[in-house]
């Protein structure tokens, strides 16, 4: 019996990889799961007694469930520079402007 191939590990790359450069470009955050998925050349159907894919393109839930803890530990620190930069933005917007004049930082009263 021969092996079942669904996605060979440069497909899989070459598809994320144009997904990540899209998001880049829009200030997004991008998590590359590319070795959790697909960590030989060619991608196998099952990891760890899980069945990877459910189709071509889509992982099954039960794999994408086993990968919660992983990926949520990739994205908590992705989530919390966004807060972060939020709320900066939030206080800079909020704070009232400042002038300078010769060398001295005046605020409106």
């Amino acid at each position: 019996m021969g092996t079942v191939v669904l996605a060979t590990r440069g497909a899989v790359h070459r598809r994320r990889l144009a997904i990540g450069m899209a998001l880049q470009q829009t200030a997004s955050s991008f998590v590359n799961v590319n070795d959790w998925i697909c960590p030989t050349e060619n991608c196998p159907p099952v990891i760890g007694n899980v069945l990877v894919y459910r189709d071509d393109k889509h992982v099954s839930k039960l794999f994408a469930d086993s990968m919660l803890p992983i990926v949520r530990a990739r994205l908590v620190p992705h989530l919390a520079a966004v807060a972060n930069t939020r709320q900066s933005l939030h206080h800079m917007r909020s704070a009232p402007p400042t002038t300078t004049v010769s060398g001295a930082e005046c605020r409106p009263q």
